[in-house]
Parts: structure tokens; sequence; C-alpha cells
């Protein structure tokens, strides 16, 4: 079982990034420290871009975040199409759907 293990990795080139000094050392690929950084721009994104969000007298900040969501929403509705299993006709997920609970639908 072991020499699958390092047949994986010789294939994969995870490089270890570095080695966290416990219970006889835990190896830390670069790829999962890449994921940690990624999180982590995600996350403070997020947050920023998150604060002070207003129904009226909305600010460029806020413009933006909803033209991209809005976006993002177009795209992949436009690339999924209705979901039949979610019951209501859409194929993303509630978080990104119209404020009045309006669906979009497919135009073409």
């Amino acid at each position: 079982m072991g020499n699958l293990s390092e047949e994986l990795m010789a294939e994969l080139n995870c490089e270890t990034a570095f080695t966290i000094p416990i219970f006889g050392g835990i190896p830390v690929a670069e790829s999962v420290v890449v994921t940690w950084i990624i999180m982590a721009v995600l996350i403070v994104a997020a947050f920023f871009l998150g604060r002070n969000l207003k129904v009226e007298n909305v600010g460029k900040r806020q413009l933006v975040v909803e033209t991209v969501i809005g976006g993002l929403h177009n795209f992949f509705y436009d690339m999924l199409g209705p979901c039949p299993a979610d019951g209501n006709g859409s194929a993303v997920p509630p978080v990104v759907r119209e404020p009045d609970g309006a669906e979009r639908r497919q135009s073409g």
C-alpha cells in the first residue's frame, strides 16, 4: 500500500511545503497551502464586500457586487437551465435568487 501512495505522489508531483512537528511530523503539501491562501482571500473579500449593504441609496461597491452576482446567476442559469428536482424551476442555490423570489426564464 505504501508503494501505491509513493507512486501517486510522484505522478501528481506534490511537494511538501512544510511539516507540522507533532505526532511524529505531519507533512503539509503545497496544494493545501495554496487552498488555504485562496480560502483566506475569499473570506477577506466576503467580509469587506458584505459590510454595510443597504436596500436604498446603495453605494458603488454594492452595485459592482450585485452586478457580478447577477452575471454569475445568469451565466449558470443559462448553462444549467431549470432544475426539476428543486420544485421552483431554479438551478441555482437560494442564496443567489432574486430578492422578490421571481424566477428567471431562459430566453430563446
